[in-house]
């Protein structure tokens, strides 16, 4: 569809790719009992966001003994099994089922946030001092200091408000995250010069600057 976006169609697209994948061929022959092993299967995977599994197939990773920590959220769990549920329903409406199914979701015992692991402020701050270049110890301090998830600092200008100035991501037309994204940030009175720290960031790609940030992590923590 012409309104969704083009993350959001990767993502559909990468759950349906696992999906089909682990349902059987012959959608005829299914059972409760295969879609019992394709959820089971799901809880045993790991997250594709984690560098040594990303270049592996999906027949080499539902094989894998993936340790816990390894494995992925129970909100990316769901995700495929919401995913799973549209597709049978889809299949049943246009007679390739002969009854209709559906897979329970499974119950999280924890937030996404709380999956999250925060950083400790002592590494960031340490990150910052230690970054390889002024520009990288901007951007660093600009997603400390704002909260800016990376893809909306790309998206956000300078405004002033009542004299104060503030990161602006108030414009309707912007995609983000939710409506709550929509949102003004004042300015940290340790930002001396947010234009120039905007422009910084958005000289370089987020993925060059996570990438530098997570080796500066590693050196710190080693």
């Amino acid at each position: 569809h012409q309104d969704v976006s083009d993350k959001r169609r990767t993502k559909i697209e990468r759950l349906l790719t696992t999906i089909q994948y682990l349902l059987p061929k012959k959608l005829d022959k299914l059972s409760m009992t295969q879609l019992d092993k394709i959820k089971q299967t799901l809880s045993t995977m790991p997250r594709r966001n984690i560098h040594k599994y990303k270049v592996l197939s999906l027949s080499k990773l539902v094989k894998m003994e993936v340790p816990e920590e390894d494995r992925m959220s129970g909100e990316t769990i769901n995700d495929h099994l919401k995913t799973l549920n549209s597709l049978l329903k889809f299949a049943y409406e246009r007679d390739y089922l002969s009854k209709p199914y559906a897979v329970s979701m499974i119950k999280k015992t924890t937030s996404g946030r709380d999956e999250r692991v925060a950083l400790d402020v002592d590494i960031i701050r340490d990150a910052i001092a230690t970054a390889k270049t002024a520009r990288l110890a901007d951007c660093f301090t600009l997603l400390y200091l704002t909260g800016l998830r990376p893809s909306e600092v790309y998206k956000c200008k300078i405004t002033e408000v009542e004299d104060v100035q503030c990161f602006d991501l108030r414009d309707k037309t912007l995609q983000l995250k939710s409506k709550a994204s929509h949102r003004l940030i004042p300015v940290h009175h340790c930002i001396r010069d947010p234009e120039q720290m905007l422009e910084n960031y958005k000289s370089m790609s987020s993925q060059y600057i996570n990438r530098q940030f997570k080796s500066t992590n590693h050196a710190l923590l080693n």
